[in-house]
């Protein structure tokens, strides 16, 4: 009796962790695709891709603990010897390589995201020399356009107001 309780609740859990992990696998699946980047572009959409990424490694640590505790009860079920779970270790393994994998492309893809973000920033010196071209341009139009048009129109003004 206690033998075929114990069997019937080790192949509940068993089948639990089956529709479990295959819901993991979905989820996998799902931050794979969120994971896809352009590495060029805006700086812009690359920060907003990075911000993606973030998003989707904190999804994959999340996953990571369900992973730990799911292989904790596999190896505590294994020592009843009540249930083959050969099949759902392998499912597991199998499960743990692509979360991994997947891991490892998304710290690979924020690192490039870094890089680029930073690639494309203009330098400070580019900035300085933007910002002085920007002056120079100002005080060029004010000096050459923006008096005369001024006194122009304050001139047209005197004279409507003498008509």
């Amino acid at each position: 009796m206690i033998f075929e309780k114990k069997f019937h609740s080790a192949t509940v859990i068993v089948n639990d962790i089956k529709r479990n992990l295959a819901n993991l696998e979905d989820l996998l699946s799902q931050c794979s695709i969120e994971s896809r980047t352009r590495y060029d572009g805006d700086i812009t959409e690359m920060r907003d891709q990075l911000e993606r990424m973030m998003e989707v490694e904190k999804r994959l640590e999340n996953i990571g603990d369900v992973y730990l505790n799911t292989e904790a009860l596999i190896k505590c079920l294994a020592t009843y010897y009540l249930y083959d779970l050969q099949s759902t270790e392998a499912a597991l393994e199998s499960f743990h390589r692509k979360w991994t994998s997947l891991k490892t492309d998304i710290l690979r893809s924020e690192q490039i995201l870094h890089q680029n973000i930073i690639n494309n920033l203009p330098s400070r010196q580019a900035c300085k020399e933007i910002i002085l071209f920007i002056d120079a341009i100002k005080r060029l139009l004010d000096d050459d356009h923006g008096a005369p048009i001024n006194n122009r129109e304050k001139l047209y003004k005197n004279y409507l107001n003498d008509i």
